[in-house]
């Protein structure tokens, strides 16, 4: 096609690519755009690595460095096949899937089912056809069922039986199953949750109950579990007084208790809430008239309410508790749960009716001591736990503004450390060794003590000779510690006001009012195993918010009672009858005599033993080891800086 002369004159003097601009004579270069590619993601690569520019609605991905890649996404297609897709679809066989399965059935139910109907089919209709399970009419009701029976060569159908016991009731309404409730009673006791129960269920191929029916049936057995637990501590209540009276006490009714609260989670704040992190609190008081230390007092507060949650969500203004509906929280949202002085007093006003609390052990931190007065209504004898006074005891050497010429090497810290743990020890050690010696004679103990201090100084000091032979009651003068945590053969430089720092922290354990707070050599340590048995199962990932006061008050019931004996008293509160003579009553007798061992003298001593060989091992490794800090978050540098605060400031 010939141009015309318009044209060609135009194409000779029109704006060519790569020459030269209309604007000043400026260069162009040519901009080659970036080849695209183009993938198309699964559905769920498309959803989680596709981003979105909200300016220009562009999809792009994002490289390792944070960069745009040259890939241009393309929509999805259907929803990438799973292998459970694959499962779903039954197999081509006669056999109905569910005939696969596992079911728990009552054998002595089965045995009936099939001896009646086998006698009844094969005798009057003479039919030679088998009888099989009609799995299409099963009947599920949580972990049991109801099942009948089909004929595979006529059409003979048999009516439904229960193939599980009944738990006895007067209510109306259909009877729940045994095993249901026993499974509600087991899970109890461990830190399996509804949901975890069904997901164990599902890999052992059991067709799990619904999670609706299994939260009801928990509800139910939480509230029975809590009563009985309520009822046999004041059974226990009961026989201490008469057991005060056959032992010829000045008066039947009284106690020496110790107590404690423990929590789900810590109470500094987070920055989830202004208030104490914490959402439930369980308050422990125990017996301290016997060796066997039994709960008699247990009070859970609770701030976790899910039905106010949801009215909440929805807008309503809901305060817990006591609001209209099923409220499980028995405080309130913006009260302090780290109240102990009222936590004891609501656990102490359970005792008092019962008993007269003469003394109350507690740990330092604590002031549920005024709470136990107040329920009380009069005063009670305050006594200190040994243990946390000895932790009081290490932080203030660890604090003291000893010398600086006292510690020597590289690792003063740690030194000072295993220095405060061995006075620790060497104080604990003299201070029961002088109850067992002196027969727990208070005045005589106190008179004794001051030497027994001087010579722990002294001994410290690197002096161990003439007066721990004459005083001390567990050194032999001989420059060997048992207690020492202290590295061989370090030496500790000591000032006068090093010498006079060191006796005022030991005077902390063995001065002579804290030898009178400490003369029955009490402590909190069965509250503290009470609380490890709480976080059994309550643990801090799971909250249980409606089965809280029944889990907690099962493990005290068991720890009371032992394992074996408790789950029989929850077997009958709840209506269940177990056989007498199974195989479950040799196991469950087997397993609390297993617990029995454990509490042995023996077995204590051993494990001591092997706690003190430990301990020296670990120490002895430690001190051929040094550690450095690694630590690479930033950190502000103030040196250098002066700040010119005003005159008002």
């Amino acid at each position: 096609m010939r141009l015309s002369q318009l044209q060609r004159c135009l194409k000779s003097i029109g704006f060519k690519t790569g020459g030269q601009s209309p604007r000043k004579g400026k260069l162009f270069p040519t901009c080659k755009p970036v080849a695209k590619k183009y993938a198309r993601l699964s559905k769920e690569s498309f959803e989680s690595r596709i981003e979105c520019n909200a300016k220009d609605e562009i999809l792009t991905v994002s490289d390792a460095d944070g960069s745009a890649t040259n890939i241009a996404p393309l929509r999805p297609l259907s929803h990438k096949k799973r292998l459970i897709d694959e499962y779903i679809v039954p197999d081509q066989t006669t056999d109905h899937p569910d005939l696969l399965t596992h079911r728990l059935y009552c054998p002595k139910k089965v045995q009936e089912m099939f001896n009646s109907e086998i006698k009844q089919h094969c005798v009057t209709k003479k039919c030679i056809g088998d009888l099989v399970f009609d799995n299409d009419a099963s009947r599920q009701w949580g972990l049991a069922w109801m099942e009948r029976l089909k004929c595979t060569h006529c059409k003979y159908v048999s009516t439904h039986y229960k193939l599980y016991t009944e738990v006895e009731s007067k209510g109306r309404g259909r009877k729940a199953a045994t095993a249901n409730v026993g499974v509600q009673l087991g899970l109890m006791t461990t830190q399996t949750s509804n949901t975890g129960a069904r997901r164990i269920l599902m890999n052992a191929g059991i067709v799990p109950p619904s999670k609706h029916s299994m939260q009801n049936m928990s509800n139910k057995v939480g509230k029975c579990v809590q009563d009985l637990n309520v009822q046999n501590m004041h059974e226990i209540r009961e026989s201490l007084v008469a057991e005060n009276e056959k032992c010829g006490y000045k008066f039947k009714s009284a106690v020496r208790i110790e107590s404690d609260t423990c929590y789900n989670n810590p109470l500094f704040n987070t920055e989830s809430t202004p208030f104490q992190a914490g959402t439930i609190a369980a308050t422990t008081v125990c017996e301290n008239n016997t060796r066997a230390k039994r709960v008699i007092g247990c009070h859970v507060g609770s701030k976790l309410c899910p039905n106010a949650s949801k009215l909440r969500n929805r807008g309503e203004i809901v305060q817990c508790p006591n609001h209209p509906g099923l409220c499980t929280a028995n405080l309130d949202e913006s009260e302090p749960i780290g109240n102990e002085a009222k936590l004891n007093e609501l656990a102490a006003r359970q005792i008092t009716p019962d008993l007269s609390i003469v003394c109350h052990t507690s740990d330092g931190d604590s002031r549920g001591h005024k709470g136990i007065e107040k329920a009380q209504g009069n005063a009670v004898l305050s006594l200190k736990d040994l243990r946390h006074l000895g932790n009081t005891l290490r932080r203030q050497i660890n604090k003291a503004p000893f010398s600086a010429t006292m510690f020597s090497g590289r690792n003063k810290a740690n030194l000072r450390n295993r220095f405060a743990l061995s006075v620790k020890a060497r104080c604990l050690a003299e201070l029961k060794k002088a109850h067992e010696h002196y027969n727990q004679n208070i005045q005589e103990i106190q008179a004794k003590m001051p030497n027994i201090v001087s010579a722990i100084v002294l001994c410290f000091r690197g002096y161990c000779g003439h007066t721990c032979r004459k005083y001390s009651l567990v050194c032999a003068g001989d420059h060997q510690h048992t207690f020492s945590y202290l590295p061989p053969n370090s030496k500790l430089k000591m000032t006068g006001t090093d010498v006079s720092l060191l006796k005022s922290c030991v005077e902390i354990l063995l001065g002579k009012d804290n030898l009178t707070k400490t003369r029955f050599q009490t402590s909190t340590q069965k509250c503290e195993a009470v609380n490890r048995a709480y976080h059994a199962v309550m643990p801090k990932n799971v909250t249980f918010p409606r089965n809280c006061h029944g889990r907690i008050h099962g493990q005290v019931l068991r720890l009371n009672n032992g394992h074996a004996d408790s789950t029989i008293l929850k077997a009958e509160a709840n209506k269940l009858k177990h056989p007498r003579g199974s195989a479950v009553m040799h196991k469950l007798c087997k397993l609390d005599k297993s617990d029995g061992r454990r509490k042995t003298p023996q077995y204590s001593a051993r494990a001591r033993a092997s706690r003190y060989s430990r301990r020296k091992r670990q120490f002895s490794m430690h001190a051929k080891v040094h550690y450095a800090k690694g630590i690479s978050d930033p950190k502000p540098d103030f040196r250098g800086l002066h700040i010119n605060d005003h005159s008002y400031a």
